[in-house]
């Protein structure tokens, strides 16, 4: 889930992405360090969702995008089209 201004878009973090960093905020063991390592990994594992969610969505719009230009046929159907043609 994203937060989004007319030129940026944020990564939202969840309740329960949040979760670890409360618990250790309230640990009176926990040192500054520790809870700032924390919040990096949290947000470092949200990026790492929004860049796999952004490579997913790429990936449908190239597909989107060739069928439009080869009119409607697939990947597959181009190349076994090429295929036929050259007697492969």
């Amino acid at each position: 889930m994203t937060i989004t201004s007319q030129h940026e878009t944020y990564p939202r973090f969840s309740a329960k992405s949040l979760e670890p960093i409360r618990n250790c905020i309230h640990s009176h063991a926990t040192t500054h360090h520790e809870i700032c390592e924390r919040i990096l990994e949290n947000r470092l594992a949200d990026l790492q969702q929004l860049i796999c969610e952004l490579l997913i969505k790429n990936q449908q719009l190239r597909e989107l995008l060739l069928r439009y230009a080869t009119g409607g046929q697939t990947l597959e159907e181009i190349n076994e089209s090429d295929r036929n043609a050259t007697g492969s």
